[in-house]
């Protein structure tokens, strides 16, 4: 699932998640983000924009955490999309409950190290390119 209000990276994101036989799930809002994850329970993790209208990706997190903690849904990775890259920056994402950070603007290759931290089996092969 990739939660991204930007329409610009939203594409650029799919595009390089496609390239890696991925299959996106987008949500333009953190609402919308809530709603992916209660239709779609086969997903291997979520990109979350932090300042998204409507409900930010840090409140999208809490309330996804808190889904999670009650057993209404499955754990899952939560990797930070933002445009802030500075010191601590990443305490403040890690602290909301992401597990990981991506600073924009991004490159493939930061995308590709993501996924093969994140995702196993490697995000190349046929089982795994079916729940993104």
């Amino acid at each position: 699932i990739v939660a991204e209000d930007n329409r610009i990276n939203m594409e650029f994101i799919s595009e390089v998640l496609s390239s890696f036989g991925c299959h996106v799930l987008p949500a333009a809002t953190g609402r919308e983000c809530l709603l992916q994850v209660e239709k779609n329970p086969h997903y291997d993790l979520i990109l979350m924009d932090c300042q998204m209208t409507d409900i930010d990706g840090f409140e999208a997190t809490r309330q996804l955490r808190q889904l999670q903690a009650s057993g209404k849904i499955d754990r899952r990775p939560i990797i930070a999309l933002t445009a802030n890259a500075m010191k601590g920056d990443k305490d403040i994402c890690l602290a909301a409950g992401m597990d990981d950070y991506i600073a924009k603007p991004f490159k493939k290759k930061h995308i590709e190290a993501m996924l093969q931290t994140w995702i196993s089996p490697p995000a190349t092969s046929s089982s795994s390119a079916d729940k993104k």
